[in-house]
């Protein structure tokens, strides 16, 4: 995620669970990072060497079928085994 218009985490890594689909390895992985995202800032703003941001932490996704998953509510078609 970026912190002062910079990127400040990124990363790469084989995940712990399997995926059935793209669309639920994504996901998965956007939700790791936004639990990452919210204990650095949690962090950061601890140690006081940036103003405290209180904005929405954004989340960057390019699989659409994931994406829908979050804006759509209810149970997909193909995504029952969440």
């Amino acid at each position: 995620f970026n912190l002062n218009g910079g990127a400040f985490v990124w990363k790469n890594s084989k995940q712990s669970t399997t995926a059935q689909h793209a669309a639920e390895a994504e996901y998965i992985a956007t939700a790791e990072a936004a639990k990452e995202a919210v204990w650095i800032r949690k962090f950061v703003d601890e140690l006081g060497v940036v103003p405290s941001n209180n904005y929405p932490i954004e989340m960057n996704c390019d699989n659409t079928a994931a994406i829908s998953m979050v804006k759509e509510p209810g149970i997909m078609k193909g995504a029952r085994h969440f």
